[in-house]
């Protein structure tokens, strides 16, 4: 589950980056300017992951006309992905019935933007009676990529920030979801590891071991 909504997402203020000096430099790293653009990469990241595992794919995308996307693998999902724009839809309350039922038969691994309290209750009835596993939902701290915090340079935890509301957390891991929170000096592969430890901590599993690229 992709969250596209333009207004829960944050880009940097103030100066834009600096362009390469040389043509031969990479370009300046947008995952690390905007957070929609670290989320897209996010899912490219994981799905590839696992469709290289064998786990056959879907995505749902918060747009009005939101559906459940089947996939033939991690090269269509890439090209899908690259093609994706921010949408104008205010929340996720038409997504629900569309994870509910992609949750009976899937495991459902949501990078979502900001969210309040209203939403996360929405997505915590997702967990209903018959689904095949828990869900998994990446919040991504939206301000701090409008801040501008550094990349980090070494793999740790960075801390919330002040507007960062910790009762969307409690709400859904009280409906079963495991969380973990993302800033903008997080990589993927980390914060996959963060998230598929808590899992490991009381399910034992190789999965913590397992990272996207």
């Amino acid at each position: 589950m992709l969250d596209l909504r333009a207004g829960a997402h944050d880009t940097v203020i103030g100066t834009p980056p600096t362009p390469p000096a040389h043509a031969d430099e990479p370009p300046p790293d947008v995952r690390r300017t905007s957070s929609l653009e670290w989320a897209i990469s996010a899912i490219a990241s994981i799905g590839s992951h696992l469709a290289h595992k064998g786990r056959e794919l879907s995505l749902v995308e918060s747009v009005s006309d939101a559906e459940r996307i089947r996939l033939g693998g991690a090269t269509e999902l890439v090209e899908h992905l690259a093609e994706v724009r921010a949408s104008g839809a205010n929340d996720l309350h038409n997504l629900v019935p569309i994870i509910r039922e992609a949750a009976r038969d899937s495991t459902v691994i949501a990078v979502l933007g900001r969210l309040d309290v209203t939403g996360a209750r929405a997505l915590a009835t997702v967990q209903a009676r018959g689904s095949s596993g828990a869900p998994f939902v990446i919040l991504l701290d939206t301000p701090t990529w409008r801040h501008g915090r550094a990349t980090s340079t070494a793999p740790e935890p960075q801390p919330p920030s002040a507007e960062f509301d910790a009762s969307v957390v409690e709400t859904l891991r009280a409906a079963g979801w495991w969380v973990v929170r993302a800033t903008s000096a997080d990589a993927t592969p980390f914060v996959w590891q963060q998230l598929m430890g808590q899992r490991a901590l009381m399910i034992p599993t190789n999965a913590a071991r397992a990272e996207p690229a």
